[in-house]
């Protein structure tokens, strides 16, 4: 279970380090991204 959990542990960080990237370039910028791909799944 370690690797299941590792591979989580790495998901979670590269998502923060993402968002914290984002969050300096501009929220607004990652909210119209998020809208445009929520909207392929629909």
């Amino acid at each position: 279970m370690s690797s299941a959990s590792d591979f989580i542990g790495n998901i979670a960080f590269v998502f923060n380090d993402l968002f914290n990237v984002l969050k300096d370039n501009g929220v607004l910028d990652l909210a119209k991204g998020l809208k445009a791909l929520a909207g392929l799944f629909k």
